[in-house]
């Protein structure tokens, strides 16, 4: 989990799914790595924001699907 730092654990499971509906097909790693990371931000402030650091956390989900991209091929089993 990226999204469970200092946030209820409720809101931490929830934001995937909000994050899921913001982004539309736009939901999968590679999808994500490939996304500008201002989009990413823009996703992640929008009300409600889903983390207590939106741009922050929106930078170091993107970076982590970019390495997820780069080191294994988008695969996160």
């Amino acid at each position: 989990m990226v999204l469970d730092q200092q946030v209820p654990i409720e809101w931490a499971f929830a934001a995937p799914a909000t994050l899921r509906e913001r982004l539309g097909p736009n939901w999968d790693v590679a999808s994500i790595a490939r996304l500008p990371e201002d989009e990413l931000v823009a996703a992640f402030v929008a009300r409600p924001a889903l983390h207590r650091f939106p741009a922050a956390m929106a930078r170091r989900v993107h970076g982590l699907c970019a390495a997820l991209v780069e080191r294994y091929d988008a695969d996160i089993e």
